[in-house]
């Protein structure tokens, strides 16, 4: 897989418990927060909703540094840790922005060497660092050009000065221990998931650059003295099963155990072997005595062989492990892993599924969930109290997934245990939708609060390819009328792809383009300002919003300025309320989105007598036209002629089922249906004058579709629905089998 479509996920989730996670819970010294990759951050100094929706709260600093951000920054001993693209590493005072201390660990590699621009126009460092929290000493990954030649090195940093500690840094080189015929070659690698260290041992994980050939998918664990333990490749031959993750790193829920999202290539055989190729799987390996690792155990969906033609990863996103309290009794120990065709799936780490497994060869996991087009990162859970579990009735836990194909929201999961079975469902989704180079969430709450929860990400306007307009967004944990309440918006100088944002002692720090962004509390003022955004806003017109400026006592209003042609404030109006003393102003805001419909940010600064305030300014504009949703793929790297999957599982000979795929009008104008083509045996569509039919801006039409069982095997069907607007493909898959489920001793 390449990692050209970027994406972002998150799930929260509150428990019947409080519970402790299997590792971490909130640490800044590693990707995500801790081993389980939960994306939580709770802390005593956890900002409020109150706070960050309020003009209290925006940029405290930002720091341009040599090469573009994608790995997420890291805290150590009260210094930010950040990596670039640039080989350079820098310390930074996380209060003041100040660099402490900065160093270039080596060349990077241009792109033009590698031939692929998906990230350009160079590759330095790319996985999240990872601290020892005994020593202190942080482990990266550099991608350099040493003689010409790329090689990777892996350095062991004192966080106070930069420099490397004794025995790094390590060259990444040898054969894999479980395929031998297969060579590490750092030329054909990319290095993309954050860094795991566990039981001393730092491992790092590869995929592909543009997929070019010969390459393969590896974990190389380096110890922390310097010494390379073990090279594990996942096929048996250099064409594909690439570890990238979205970023996420490699996950573990205790010592010796490690987890991988494997994408496409060769997927493994219905009878387990520990040196089977795992393409297009779910992987779990075990650390020997000698160091070098094993599969023990493996999960790969029956739609593998198709989904790995269509470049449908399942290592789109990583393995998050969920902390046992979110279990049921007959599973409590649950892990949550997607796929790029947009399907979520709950695995029982014990038994993660295997081939085929389930009832009539269908899948044998816990539960599984397909949204709508393409989903393109990793869930992120909290562990929180019943409170919220109020929200969705009977719902155990709570969650939260970021889905993106074109242009998607933020959804809401629900993770229910009823009845000693534990199921996933979708629950709410954000009003603002998400482009590509969009990052992955994370969450901040107090601890044992779950109504202090927030929801943090980088989010790109639908448009821009590569991502040049970005904002960081907060949204509320709880969801109102299915609906996840967005709290505030600050633009960024420009988006990083799978950035995460780092949550710090009541600071949240992003990656921005070249530069690295801190947000906190303000310094107190008693001026604060809000924007009010045109509704019913259409790309190619122009609307008016309002700005309102507010102060504790009278002040006089001396300037009003934007970051951005899109919103222009009226000078008219600033004019005449120039050396005006008042504590409350109202100044229209001229909104013109431009031809293309999508998400616009900007910052208003406003001047009074008693000093400046910035407003961050947000509006979303649609499609003059009709617009379904999900009908047009996202064209970065590659073509994907179909953008989203139906999965029906498997089905006894003569029985049906019947699932329903959504064709949501997002535009401004009536959505009309005007062919359906492709259905055959053994799915058929039942909704007399589905031609002709007509779909409102705003509503959504759920097409039926039913599957009977008949023969064996999988069975994959193509199916176009032409309309007014652009056609929409949809892939439906189906497993049937006469017989009951062969053993796969690895599960």
């Amino acid at each position: 897989m390449v990692g050209a479509l970027a994406g972002l996920a998150m799930v929260l989730a509150t428990t019947t418990g409080a519970g402790a996670l299997p590792t971490g819970g909130g640490s800044t010294l590693t990707n995500r927060g801790d081993d389980a990759r939960t994306g939580w951050y709770p802390s005593a100094r956890a900002p409020s909703p109150s706070t960050v929706s309020s003009s209290g709260f925006g940029q405290r600093f930002s720091v341009h540094l040599d090469g573009n951000l994608l790995a997420q920054p890291i805290e150590d001993q009260g210094v930010l840790i950040a990596a670039t693209e640039g080989d350079q590493i820098s310390g930074v005072d996380p209060t003041t922005g100040a660099v402490r201390w900065q160093r270039t660990v080596g060349v990077p590699v241009p792109s033009s060497v590698l031939d692929c621009p998906d990230i350009s126009p160079q590759v330095g460092i790319t996985g999240t660092p990872t601290v020892d929290p005994v020593t202190g000493v942080a482990y990266l990954v550099a991608d350099t050009l040493v003689g010409g030649v790329p090689q990777f090195q892996v350095h062991g940093i004192d966080p106070t000065t930069g420099l490397d500690v004794a025995g790094f840094p390590v060259t990444l080189q040898g054969r894999a221990a479980n395929h031998p015929a297969v060579r590490f070659s750092a030329a054909q690698q990319y290095q993309r998931p954050g860094l795991l260290l566990l039981d001393g041992v730092v491992y790092a994980a590869f995929g592909s650059h543009c997929d070019a050939a010969p390459w393969n998918g590896w974990i190389v664990g380096v110890t922390t003295a310097g010494r390379q333990t073990t090279l594990w490749a996942t096929q048996s031959r250099r064409a594909g099963g690439g570890i990238w993750q979205s970023g996420l790193g490699l996950s573990s829920d205790g010592p010796g155990s490690i987890y991988a999202s494997v994408g496409n290539g060769t997927p493994p055989l219905a009878t387990f072997r520990s040196t089977a190729s795992f393409g297009e799987s779910i992987v779990h390996l075990q650390v020997k005595a000698n160091g070098a690792l094993q599969a023990t155990a493996d999960f790969s969906p029956s739609s593998r062989t198709k989904q790995s033609k269509l470049d449908y990863d399942v290592g789109a996103g990583g393995v998050v492990v969920l902390p046992d309290t979110m279990g049921s009794t007959s599973t409590p120990h649950l892990a949550l892993a997607v796929s790029k065709s947009g399907d979520l799936y709950l695995l029982d780490r014990r038994h993660l599924g295997g081939v085929d497994q389930g009832p009539l060869g269908s899948d044998g996991i816990v539960d599984a969930l397909t949204l709508p087009g393409r989903l393109f990162a990793s869930p992120a859970v909290v562990p929180g109290t019943p409170n919220l579990a109020v929200v969705e009735g009977s719902m155990g836990h709570y969650g939260y997934v970021a889905h993106e194909a074109s242009a998607q929201p933020l959804y809401g999961i629900s993770i229910s245990s009823a009845g000693g079975v534990s199921r996933l469902s979708t629950t709410a989704a954000t009003a603002p939708i998400f482009g590509f180079g969009s990052g992955s969430p994370v969450v901040s709450s107090a601890p044992g609060d779950p109504s202090t929860g927030i929801v943090w990400v980088e989010r790109c306007a639908v448009t821009a390819v590569p991502c040049s307009t970005a904002s960081l967004d907060a949204f509320a944990v709880g969801p109102a009328g299915g609906t996840l309440a967005e709290l505030n918006s600050w633009p960024l100088p420009a988006g990083s792809k799978f950035a995460t944002p780092l949550i710090t002692d009541g600071e949240v720090v992003v990656g921005a383009g070249s530069w690295l962004v801190a947000f906190g509390a303000l310094p107190s003022s008693t001026v604060a300002g809000s924007f009010a955004a045109p509704g019913g806003l259409i790309a190619g017109t122009v609307a008016s919003g309002a700005l309102t400026i507010t102060a504790t006592r009278p002040v006089t209003l001396q300037s009003v300025s934007s970051s951005s042609a899109e919103f222009v404030p009226s000078a008219a109006t600033v004019a005449a309320l120039a050396d005006t003393t008042a504590t409350s102003f109202t100044i229209p805001v001229a909104v013109s989105p431009g031809q293309t419909a999508g998400e616009l940010t900007a910052a208003i600064t406003v001047t009074t007598s008693d000093g400046s305030v910035v407003v961050p300014v947000a509006a979303t504009s649609t499609a003059p036209g009709p617009l379904l949703l999900n009908a047009t793929p996202s064209e970065v790297l590659y073509d994907y002629g179909t953008c989203t999957m139906v999965e029906f599982g498997g089905l006894a000979v003569g029985t049906s089922a019947t699932r329903s795929l959504p064709l949501s009008n997002v535009g401004a104008s009536p959505l009309v249906i005007t062919g359906l083509s492709g259905v055959r045996g053994p799915f058929s569509v039942h909704l007399p004058g589905l031609v002709g039919t007509t779909i409102a801006p705003g509503a959504t039409l759920q097409l039926p579709i039913t599957a009977t069982g008949g023969g064996a095997g999988l069975r994959t069907v193509e199916i176009v629905i032409t309309t007014n607007d652009r056609p929409l493909h949809a892939l439906l898959t189906m497993s049937s089998r006469r017989t009951g489920p062969r053993p796969h001793p690895g599960t």
